[in-house]
């Protein structure tokens, strides 16, 4: 059997006014959050990446249906801010294995009892979801689908870059 299809969505539209430039084009360790995420994701077995930028929203759940919109039928999306580029690949390996038990179900790693990021959605979600002003995390509560959170050693999922001095810039 087949594993089922991900494809990865880098959410990067921001403009990064708290950091003082986009994030998707911060440089730490002479690479950007965005090489560094694609780095990531290709060791991790991702093949298709989105990287929703310069689109005409910087809103989350816009970007996410753009994304959706414009890429290949999939499984599964995970969906990896910019503004976490230290999560590790085998955290990645271990949410994509974790999807393909439970394809119907929202995945979220766990570090220490708090949840983080990239998390992978099913395609089964319905993003256009009438009336909802609370974005994803709404839509993922009133849709009833499965949320399973996923225990991980990687405090990168929880590293959330919002200005430079939280890279030592």
């Amino acid at each position: 059997m087949q594993d089922p299809k991900i494809i990865a969505i880098i959410l990067a539209a921001g403009k990064g006014s708290r950091f003082g430039m986009p994030k998707v084009d911060a440089v730490f360790g002479g690479i950007t959050f965005l090489e560094r995420i694609r780095n990531t994701l290709t060791t991790a077995g991702i093949s298709e990446i989105f990287v929703a930028r310069d689109l005409p929203t910087s809103d989350m759940l816009e970007s996410l249906q753009y994304a959706a919109q414009h890429t290949s039928a999939a499984a599964g999306y995970l969906i990896f801010p910019v503004d976490h580029p230290f999560v590790n690949a085998a955290t990645i390996v271990e949410m994509v294995s974790t999807f393909n038990l439970h394809p119907n179900a929202v995945i979220r790693p766990l570090y220490e009892a708090r949840t983080g990021h990239p998390i992978i959605i099913p395609a089964c979600l319905d993003l256009w979801m009438p009336n909802v002003t609370g974005g994803l995390a709404q839509i993922i509560r009133q849709s009833g689908v499965e949320v399973l959170n996923m225990p991980t050693p990687d405090q990168g999922v929880l590293r959330n870059i919002n200005t430079a001095a939280d890279i030592g810039l």
